[in-house]
């Protein structure tokens, strides 16, 4: 990347947490470079919490940055992970996104300071191209999204669960949920 294409990135990325922040339109604000991870040369802020801790990515890992600690590298599921794209955060700073491998399989996770990054699984059969992506996350930290081609539902408690798909079940019937 060139030195201008860092500069945009870096300009966008502090536009972009200036903006997540805004409180009324007669607050202040102070625009913060939130920086990358050691060794990669863009990031990119991705969502924010009502508490202001920011998700994004940097380079090819999925990040967590608040104010108290600076940008924190959410690992990785296995050595054979290849990228990490966060989707969702809630007000409890839990993450949740996918995990794609080097056989471009993806895998749901879900991360906390507690636990590190989780594997959430799938709603049965080997892990396909579709595998799981989680697309949405409520302050319980249950999990919505699709596995497999078909809309599930994650809980610490009972695990991933299969909603189902609507209508008439045939080899191309696909749902997802994307919102809880």
């Amino acid at each position: 990347m060139t030195e201008r294409g860092e500069s945009v990135t870096k300009l966008l990325i502090s536009v972009a947490v200036a903006l997540l922040v805004a409180g009324p339109a007669s607050a202040q604000f102070k625009m913060a470079d939130l920086g990358t991870l050691p060794g990669d040369a863009d990031s990119a802020a991705r969502h924010i919490n009502n508490r202001g801790e920011v998700f994004g990515t940097s380079g090819k890992h999925a990040f967590l940055w608040t104010a108290d600690t600076g940008m924190i590298d959410l690992g990785t599921l296995d050595e054979i992970s290849s990228s990490n794209q966060p989707t969702a955060i809630n007000d409890r700073g839990q993450v949740v996104g996918v995990s794609v491998n080097a056989l471009s399989q993806a895998r749901g996770f879900l991360w906390t300071a507690d636990t590190g990054m989780i594997d959430l699984g799938t709603l049965g059969g080997p892990i396909s191209r579709l595998g799981t992506i989680p697309q949405g996350m409520n302050n319980r930290g249950e999990v919505v999204g699709q596995s497999n081609g078909r809309a599930f539902l994650w809980t610490a408690q009972t695990g991933m669960i299969d909603l189902g798909i609507l209508g008439q079940i045939g080899p191309t019937s696909f749902s997802e949920a994307s919102a809880i």
